[in-house]
């Protein structure tokens, strides 16, 4: 990555009208701070069925960014495949999202970019330094974070964490397999880049508690529809081993 890279950032958001805005004017603030002049803003609405709309439409008045809506609530999974379709069409060598909930601060994109280039990575996660979560949420995200790295044998210090940054190589040369649906969406992208060759590196973040909305990821259906998807992914990567022949020195920039 050199001083001025490319970037595509996308934020996926279900319901996120109260925090969007802060979000959104943190990703230009960085990318102004940054100097990155080549590039784009995409918001996934995942359905929301609060004033999401009109916060986006009011956003629009004072910054440019892209919007992929989808009519229903598809979940997680579903939105962050979205979001890296788009972000892969921009054609921009660079791809961060962050979630739309405000528990991270976009402006801490800088930690990632300076992890990947001290450590020539393709990709760098990040991890949370202390979750700012109610005891329920961390036992649950502990709990998750055991069962995705046993199934799928992904380990990280936090697989589930929403901050990343993508390579859009790295990106190209898995998006047609993905398939995981809401938190599964996570260790299954790691998985997959892991068994392409793809250099992984991990940084810490500061986590911040939500302000504003709820948090779905203790919801039954989305609890049972993630397992059922860890089940289905790893079936799916057993019986095709083929599509780990593709290594990063065969995909384009």
């Amino acid at each position: 990555m050199n001083n001025s890279p490319s970037l595509a950032f996308f934020v996926p958001a279900y319901n996120e009208a109260d925090n969007l805005p802060g979000v959104v004017n943190r990703i230009h603030e960085f990318c102004e701070v940054s100097k990155i002049t080549e590039r784009s803003i995409i918001i996934v609405d995942d359905g929301s069925s609060d004033h999401t709309n009109d916060v986006i439409d009011e956003l629009r008045q004072s910054h440019e960014f892209v919007v992929v809506s989808h009519i229903v609530n598809k979940g997680y999974g579903a939105a962050l495949r979205s979001g890296l379709d788009a972000a892969v069409e921009t054609g921009h060598k660079w791809i961060a999202f962050c979630d739309g909930d405000g528990q991270f601060d976009p402006m801490d994109t800088m930690r990632l970019m300076a992890a990947v280039n001290s450590q020539h990575a393709d990709v760098a996660i990040g991890y949370r330094e202390e979750r700012a979560d109610n005891w329920r949420r961390r036992l649950i995200g502990r709990a998750w974070h055991w069962l995705s790295s046993f199934i799928l044998g992904y380990k990280a210090k936090d697989v589930d964490c929403g901050f990343k940054l993508f390579s859009r190589r790295s990106i190209l040369a898995i998006q047609a397999q993905l398939c995981g649906e809401h938190a599964t969406i996570s260790p299954e992208i790691l998985m997959r880049l892991q068994r392409c060759g793809f250099k992984i590196v991990e940084e810490s973040m500061p986590h911040y508690p939500r302000v504003h909305g709820e948090q779905t990821g203790t919801n039954f259906h989305v609890m049972w529809s993630s397992f059922t998807g860890l089940m289905k992914v790893r079936q799916i990567t057993r019986k095709d081993s083929n599509v780990y022949d593709v290594r990063p020195e065969h995909i384009a920039a």
